[in-house]
């Protein structure tokens, strides 16, 4: 496997287990708050592990520079996908028909979604992780709970 993307795998890694720090300390720290008790050293942990500033938000900056320098390096790679990133792809096109009758449309990063966990289905760890450097590489990240949009990236005017 590219060291590349050994590296990626082993910073998510470092990043899930951040993550999951955070969601406890969190959890915890609302439920002290909520009992009254002393939650200083849980909100403190919720800090030094989560975004933007902690553990988790540097290894997601980490992450993101990793996937735009590994796309950037290996165009060649994403030449199936990156129609997928166009603003004509943005815009949710027929894809066919559900059960009901319902019309099926799907952006282009919806296609690419699909393919990352069809490929993670398949056991292809190598492809998935190029994939996901790609829809990192070139989709900004969504706020949850804000109304979803389609954000392009341009890294370095590509």
């Amino acid at each position: 496997m590219d060291e590349a993307i050994t590296a990626f795998i082993e910073v998510r890694q470092q990043r899930r287990e951040a993550k999951a720090k955070v969601m406890d300390a969190l959890g915890r720290a609302k439920l002290a708050d909520y009992h009254g008790d002393d939650s200083s050293a849980l909100w403190e942990a919720v800090e030094r592990y989560g975004t933007p500033k902690g553990i988790e938000g540097r290894l997601t900056w980490q992450m993101q520079d990793m996937a735009d320098t590994f796309v950037a390096a290996h165009p060649e790679l994403f030449v199936n996908v990156e129609g997928f990133a166009t603003e004509e792809a943005k815009t949710p096109q027929f894809a066919g028909v559900d059960n009901d009758g319902n019309h099926i449309l799907v952006s282009g990063h919806d296609a690419l979604i699909q393919l990352i966990d069809t490929m993670r289905r398949l056991g292809d760890v190598e492809g998935t992780e190029r994939l996901v450097m790609f829809e990192l590489a070139r989709f900004a990240r969504q706020n949850i709970g804000t109304p979803i949009s389609i954000t392009l990236r341009r890294v370095g005017g590509n």
